[in-house]
């Protein structure tokens, strides 16, 4: 059973995300909140195992802030953003604050539900069909060849959520060669940071080491 809140300001919103996800039986809704502040709350008491998050709320606390809050606090539920914002800035804000998926809310219901199944039994981002081309077009395909072997080493890890220190001891280097290594994935890639960098490495399949040459 995977269990979810959905935090968003609007009614209709939550009455048609509500409707969906009590016709499946894998599915269990929790819990709603209509502010960041009160989905914030409500993430801690329930613990739930996806959020379902709108991105701009009512009040001090937005979605990227709750994302971020999750993170921090090492929660183990897995942010969903639900969001009429598609523009790749706010998309990848969203998961460089820690969210696993993101769907666009002029896609149909039934994505949402195979979005909460994905981000919940994985640790790679969900994408709905508009948000996946979107970020597709954002990140065309320089060549891996143009990385060199011990860059693909790094960039693997960072795909898998390792952070500098945690790279430097998996690969016996310092953290300032670590860091070196992805201004240069960067500038290769044409990238702005981690995101942008681990997002390629999954696409291309780098992630794999049956494929890492």
């Amino acid at each position: 059973m995977i269990r979810i809140v959905v935090i968003d300001d609007h009614e209709v919103v939550r009455e048609g995300l509500r409707s969906r996800l009590n016709a499946y039986d894998d599915l269990e809704l929790v819990g709603e909140a209509r502010t960041g502040t009160e989905g914030l709350a409500l993430i801690e008491a329930k613990q739930p195992d996806v959020a379902i998050l709108d991105l701009v709320m009512p009040g001090p606390t937005s979605g990227i802030d709750v994302a971020k809050e999750v993170k921090k606090r090492q929660l183990p539920t897995k942010i969903l953003i639900y969001s009429f914002y598609n523009k790749p800035t706010m998309i990848f804000g969203a998961l460089d604050a820690g969210a696993m998926g993101y769907q666009s809310k002029s896609e149909s219901l039934e994505e949402v539900i195979e979005g909460c199944r994905a981000v919940a039994f994985s640790d790679r981002w969900w994408f709905s069909g508009d948000i996946q081309a979107i970020v597709n077009a954002r990140h065309m395909q320089p060549s891996r060849s143009k990385l060199t072997t011990k860059e693909k080493e790094v960039l693997r890890w960072l795909s898998l959520g390792y952070e500098n220190l945690n790279i430097a001891a998996r690969l016996d280097i310092s953290e300032n060669t670590v860091k070196n290594h992805l201004k240069s994935i960067y500038r290769k890639l044409e990238v702005a940071g981690r995101v942008g960098a681990a997002l390629w490495a999954w696409r291309q399949g780098l992630v794999n080491d049956m494929i890492w040459e």
